[in-house]
C-alpha cells in the first residue's frame, strides 16, 4: 500500500504534510462522541431490543457526565478547525483507505483506523478503487474534502478515476 501510495502522490505531485492534530486521541474521542449519543437514542426504555453485547457496550456511557461528553465535543470543533485550515489550499487531502490490502472473507471489515478521523470530524472521504492485490483484493486510496464541500470531492474522486484510464 504504501508503494502504490508513494507512486501516486509522485504521479500527481501531491504534498506530503503531517496532520495538525493528535491521532492517537481519535480512538476515544468517537467512542465518547458516539457511544454516549447512542446510548441515549438506543438505551430508552421500551425503545427496542438490543443485542446483549451492545447493551454491555453502551451501558457506560449513559452514565458518562455531560461535561465529558462537552469537552469531547470541544476538541473535535478544534479539530476541525485545523483540519480545514490544512486542507484550505487544497482540491483534496489524499491517504490510504486501509493500511492495507482488505481481510479475506466476510468474518471482519478490517480496522477502520483510516476512516475513524474523518467520520468524527465530519468531512466528507471517498475510497477511490485504483488497485488490486496479488489476490486481487482491493487496495485502495481515498480522498479527503472540506467540511460541506461533498459535491466539490466526488469531482475530484472521477478525475482521479478517469486519470487512471
Amino acid at each position: 500500500m504504501r508503494a502504490r501510495m508513494d507512486g501516486l502522490a509522485d504521479t500527481l505531485g501531491a504534498e506530503t504534510r503531517e496532520l495538525p492534530f493528535p491521532l492517537d486521541d481519535f480512538a476515544h474521542l468517537q467512542e465518547t462522541l458516539c457511544y454516549w449519543e447512542a446510548a441515549r437514542i438506543l438505551l430508552l426504555p421500551g425503545r427496542m431490543r438490543l443485542a446483549e453485547g451492545l447493551t454491555r457496550l453502551l451501558t457506560p456511557y449513559v452514565a458518562m457526565d455531560v461535561s465529558e461528553y462537552a469537552a469531547a465535543r470541544q476538541r473535535r470543533a478544534a479539530y476541525q478547525a485545523q483540519f480545514a485550515e490544512l486542507a484550505a489550499p487544497f482540491d483534496a487531502i489524499l491517504c490510504p483507505a486501509a493500511l492495507g490490502v482488505a481481510p479475506l472473507g466476510l468474518q471482519q471489515t478490517g480496522d477502520a483506523l483510516m476512516s475513524r478521523l474523518w467520520t468524527i470530524l465530519h468531512v466528507p472521504n471517498i475510497t477511490v478503487p485504483m488497485w488490486r492485490s496479488s489476490a486481487g483484493l482491493p487496495l485502495a486510496p481515498q480522498l479527503i474534502g472540506k467540511l460541506g464541500e461533498d459535491r466539490a470531492l466526488l469531482q475530484v474522486a472521477q478525475w482521479l478515476l478517469n486519470q487512471r484510464s
